[in-house]
């Protein structure tokens, strides 16, 4: 059992809610990185998450067992909408978490519908005093629960009279939130006139430009034309032409090119006139065309639109993931099985690959998300193909970057090879002025094999792993996966700008030619992990008083701790020890509430998955007894 995060429905709600009254656990922990960015000049691509109307399994800010819709093309967006029908949709932690990892703001929906959103409307446009309550309300919610700012959707008529207080509060609402949050972010959907009448534009005009002088972007309704794309662009302005964003309805309905697969014909049109681009219910994949294939489905999806978005750097060359995308059939530690059935807890989800992975599946090569093997968390990159060669490497871009290097870098990569001569090498290419240079990371090999890979105008430099490093180097870790550790020197690395990062495979047996690699873990630091230990302290367990038990016998327990070491905490796992010890809650932060039978075992204990990819041993982790 986990606890959820859920909408407020009524304007009482809204206006009446208290941070204190609030769980802590329902807050998002993870601030926006600022470890990517775009091309700037370019125009922009949100999401509008509104699928099955919401707070599916990722309401349970806990995650669950089970599985659930994920999205993991996190490289080709700016911004993340949760959308729902209720009055304010408030993102589940898990979205904001996993957006915020990866650089992509998250917005909440505030929405108003037809005669009850009219008469909602009528109440908060009183006069500034009623709307302007509501809007720190609004504030205060965003700031509480870590997004960054709010779709505005009114979707009924206003009275006359109170369109300019419509008006004033969209405006008051967005210089609030930018005042309390650099960077927030308040859009208008493309609904109400400035008359007050419910009329979808499909455009940006004269009827709907006060709501977008008012805020930061609009929301173009969907069924638009190439006449009323130029419009919108020529009332925006060219400084603010990059803040319309054209709708596109992934299930049709009216919108050019009629959706699903073929919603890229909307997206190139959209581009062609250099505006911004709103996917709405991009869940369309998993919803009509199943579960069982999503990931086949998922990236055939973005594939078609690749051409279209434009994707993000790394700008830091620190990296650490293990690829995992926050569910898998089991839950893999250290290689080993620590949970054996499938879960779903987004907040788990890793720094996905940059490069554009379906782009580089042909014949004889393929590089792919697998859920049957994994390192740390529910999966870990797949990378076969066919040598048809000897000597011949298979290579696969996995990052990009535009990161100054200035100082020593060590790289660290956990792999397993199938069959085990599968030899992977670990390429950094970085450049300085018109120089480009290649770092190829392996285990021995001669230095000329790799060179059949790079243009020969291409300063190559071959590393072997680092010998101080014992602990990592040659390491055969649980389940044949194996860890190797690499120190980049100051001579090779600073004053350069790291560019890319490629793995190639191949293998020693000449009649081998289908290479298989499992990629486990990357890690790119500026010192070597250190020996493990925990800093969690005063780690306590209290029993929640609840009128019905759950099925089973279970109790609700409250778990906390405190850790002075939590700024280089990713997440922790929390087992239940009783002989074997058992997977029974993850957290990202030093608190969880469980549901347990303590017949299952008394003894709690925590262990910590460090930010630097280090996972602390259970035998070195505090624990603690469960109250009688």
């Amino acid at each position: 059992m986990s606890q959820e995060i859920v909408p407020l429905k009524s304007l009482e709600a809204v206006l009446s809610w208290q941070s204190s009254s609030q769980t802590e656990l329902a807050r998002s922990s993870v601030e926006l990185s600022h470890s990517f960015s775009r091309c700037r000049d370019t125009p922009k691509t949100l999401v509008c998450h509104d699928m099955a109307g919401g707070y599916l399994n990722d309401r349970f800010v806990g995650g669950c067992d089970g599985s659930g819709y994920r999205f993991y093309h996190w490289q080709y967006l700016d911004m993340f909408i949760y959308f729902s029908h209720h009055l304010v949709t408030i993102p589940p932690p898990c979205w904001t978490n996993t957006a915020h990892r990866h650089g992509v703001q998250v917005l909440g929906t505030f929405i108003t519908e037809w005669n009850d959103g009219k008469q909602v409307c009528s109440e908060f446009l009183q006069s500034s005093r009623d709307y302007r309550s509501l809007a720190n309300k609004m504030v205060e919610i965003m700031k509480y629960y870590g997004f960054d700012g709010w779709l505005i959707n009114i979707e009924n008529v206003i009275e006359e009279d109170k369109v300019s207080h419509l008006r004033e509060f969209v405006a008051y609402l967005t210089q609030r939130c930018h005042s309390e949050m650099t960077g927030s972010k308040v859009i208008w959907y493309d609904s109400v006139t400035r008359s007050g009448e419910l009329k979808w534009q499909d455009q940006l005009n004269e009827e709907n430009k006060m709501f977008f002088d008012a805020c930061d972007g609009i929301f173009l309704n969907y069924n638009w034309d190439e006449t009323k794309l130029q419009n919108s662009y020529n009332i925006a302005g060219t400084k603010r032409v990059h803040d319309v964003f054209v709708g596109v309805d992934v299930f049709g309905r009216g919108c050019p090119g009629g959706g699903g697969y073929n919603s890229c014909e909307a997206m190139m049109k959209i581009r062609q006139a250099n505006l911004s681009a709103a996917i709405f219910a991009q869940g369309w994949v998993y919803e009509t065309q199943g579960a069982e294939n999503f990931t086949k489905n998922e990236d055939r999806f973005w594939q078609l639109l690749h051409d279209y978005c434009s994707s993000s750097t790394f700008t830091s060359p620190l990296l650490c993931t293990s690829f995992c995308q926050g569910e898998g059939q089991k839950y893999f530690c250290e290689g080993e099985v620590a949970k054996d059935r499938p879960w779903y807890n987004l907040s788990l989800q890793q720094v996905q690959p940059t490069f554009n992975i379906q782009g580089q599946r042909s014949e004889g090569k393929n590089l792919e998300l697998t859920t049957s093997d994994g390192y740390l968390g529910g999966g870990c990159l797949l990378l076969r193909g066919e040598v048809k060669r000897e000597k011949e490497k298979l290579w696969f871009n996995l990052f990009q970057f535009d990161a100054p290097v200035s100082t020593v870098l060590y790289v660290i990569f956990t792999s397993k090879g199938v069959p085990d001569n599968i030899k992977p090498v670990l390429s950094l290419t970085l450049s300085k002025g018109g120089n480009s240079r290649v770092l190829c990371l392996g285990e021995e090999e001669a230095e000329e094999v790799v060179r059949k890979k790079l243009r020969t105008t291409v300063e190559e430099v071959w590393i072997s792993p680092h010998e101080q490093d014992s602990r990592f180097n040659s390491w055969q870790n649980r389940n044949k996966w194996k860890t190797r550790c690499f120190r980049l020197e100051e001579r090779l690395v600073c004053g350069w700008n790291l560019q890319g990062l490629s793995v190639g495979i191949s293998a020693d047996d000449k009649e081998q030619n289908i290479v298989c690699l499992y990629l486990g873990q990357i890690q790119i630091l500026t010192e070597p992990p250190s020996s493990p230990s925990s800093s969690v302290q005063n780690l306590t367990c209290s029993c929640l008083k609840q009128e019905k038990r759950d099925p089973g016998g279970d109790n609700l327990y409250s778990l906390q701790w405190e850790d002075a070491g939590y700024r280089y905490v990713q997440y922790y796992n929390v087992y239940q020890m009783a002989g074997d010890s058992v997977l029974v809650g993850q957290t990202l932060t030093p608190s969880c509430v469980l549901s347990l039978n303590s017949s299952c075992g008394s003894e709690l204990c925590v262990q910590t998955v460090r930010r630097d990819g280090v996972v602390i041993p259970l035998t070195d982790c505090p624990s603690c007894h469960l109250p009688d």
